[in-house]
């Protein structure tokens, strides 16, 4: 009755377990460098959409508005029907306020300026400097007095 058991050695299940211990450290290492990756692409993707979201919105004020007033950092869209929308320029954000409704644009702005136009005084520029992808983007907006104001103005002395 001299029967052998066949199994593995110490050594054998110590190779394997290192051989394990190393997988599973590349394992972890792999998904913790795809996780950085995926942190930072939601980032790229949350700043661009931030900037279209403003871009868009911006503009759709602008050409649904018929005057406008800019005053220190603030610039203000009147409508036809008495709305105002209010658009303020912070260093961390722009707020946009209509209604009973507030937006924040998480923008870094580094600089904004308003530039009248020689040709038309009823005419201005609005310069917005943008922090954007690790980069500096310039913008610019040009506000125009709607038509019709500028007739009523000019012969009926409205205002």
């Amino acid at each position: 009755m001299n029967r052998q058991l066949k199994g593995f050695t110490i050594l054998e299940a110590l190779l394997s377990l290192l051989i394990l211990s190393i997988i599973i450290s590349l394992t972890y290492l792999m998904f913790n460098l795809f996780n950085r990756q995926m942190l930072f692409f939601e980032k790229e993707n949350t700043q661009v959409l931030q900037y279209n979201l403003f871009n868009k919105t911006i503009k759709y004020d602008m050409n649904a508005s018929n005057g406008f007033d800019m005053e220190g950092n603030t610039l203000v869209f009147k409508r036809y029907d008495d709305v105002e929308i209010v658009y303020s320029f912070e260093k961390t954000h722009i707020l946009r306020a209509h209604n009973e409704t507030m937006d924040t644009f998480r923008l870094q702005v580094t600089e904004y300026k308003f530039f009248e136009e020689e040709e038309r005084e009823e005419s201005k520029r609005l310069e917005v400097s943008l922090k954007l992808l690790e980069e500096t983007m310039v913008t610019h907006y040009f506000l125009t007095q709607n038509n019709a104001e500028r007739i009523n103005k000019k012969y009926f002395n409205e205002d």
